[in-house]
């Protein structure tokens, strides 16, 4: 868990990163044996502490084993893990644009709202109605209006349900212009082949505020330690899930090995606690015979001081 602490205080900087991540790692590891050091002392007067103890041991040393093989992806990945981070984040920016032809505006919202009120309430009225024909004036122009082209008058002028199609257009028109913009650029995606080295090409700006390099994009890292391992989780979580283990076997090594150690150590503290000496020495009456004992010592070296003190 070492590196996953060290790309958690990353923001920190470097040296106080490093022993933030020694005093967290120290803290979590002293935890774990003062755990395994209460649950193994299972007297009478000691079990619902044990057993809480234990439950602890358990939860401490289930979440290392499940992060271990994050943080071997941290320190072993970062390549990979860069490329799908750049993957994730182009993809984010085609989804924006794809974004633009959902109108969730809420000037054209309100529009559509009012169009579909008046529509309603014109549908209600008599054609008699004194209001009728200001009301459909108002929500389409006049009769004479209908194949008048509203492109060029002031959007507060047009009449209600005619703004919906001009604001529409509007939408689709920014729309377009923001798909063709970026399928330009996706056609270099292609033939580089490499989404870090499109990423910094085409868009330098998302680039540059996820990830830094020294000028060698062969050097680039995540920024933001957080992101890093999000990105890291995801991936080996997937992949994992997805049964690709040839693509994290390093990962893999490592999270099996500590799944079987952290087994290993709870088994073992709880097998010890039940043995038969263990619970003897942990008895009352054993520790009444040790307390008999000890006064018993503790009067014959009284005694051997009173002999002393008479000879001299």
């Amino acid at each position: 868990n070492f590196s996953f602490w060290l790309f958690l205080f990353k923001s920190s900087g470097m040296i106080p990163g490093f022993f933030l991540t020694l005093i967290a790692s120290g803290l979590i590891l002293s935890t774990c044996n003062v755990a395994s050091k209460t649950a193994s002392n299972r007297r009478q007067e000691n079990l619902p502490l044990s057993n809480k103890a234990i439950g602890i041991m358990i939860a401490l040393n289930l979440v290392k084993s499940l992060f271990s093989g994050v943080g071997i992806e941290l320190s072993l990945n970062q390549p990979g893990l860069n490329q799908q981070m750049a993957q994730q984040l182009i993809e984010e920016q085609i989804e924006q644009v794809e974004q633009l032809k959902t109108l969730e505006d809420p000037i054209y919202l309100n529009v559509v709202k009012r169009c579909e009120k008046g529509r309603k309430e014109l549908e209600t009225m008599e054609r008699n109605h004194p209001r009728r024909d200001s009301l459909y004036q108002e929500l389409f122009g006049s009769w004479s209006q209908r194949d008048y082209s509203w492109k060029n008058v002031p959007i507060n002028k047009v009449p209600l349900c005619k703004r919906i199609d001009r604001l529409e257009e509007e939408a689709y028109a920014a729309y377009n212009s923001a798909k063709e913009a970026i399928d330009q650029k996706l056609v270099s995606r292609s033939s580089l082949g490499n989404d870090l080295a499109f990423l910094k090409e085409e868009m330098p700006q998302v680039y540059q505020r996820k990830f830094v390099d020294d000028g060698n994009i062969a050097n680039a890292t995540i920024k933001s330690g957080t992101d890093a391992i999000a990105i890291a989780t995801d991936n080996f979580f997937g992949q994992l899930i997805r049964g690709e283990w040839s693509n994290i076997s390093a990962s893999l090594f490592g999270f099996s090995l500590s799944i079987i150690t952290s087994a290993a150590a709870v088994l073992i503290t709880i097998k010890y606690a039940e043995r038969e000496d263990v619970k003897r020495s942990r008895g009352e009456n054993l520790a009444k015979l040790r307390d008999e004992w000890l006064e018993a010592r503790w009067l014959e070296s009284l005694e051997e001081d009173k002999d002393d003190e008479i000879l001299n």
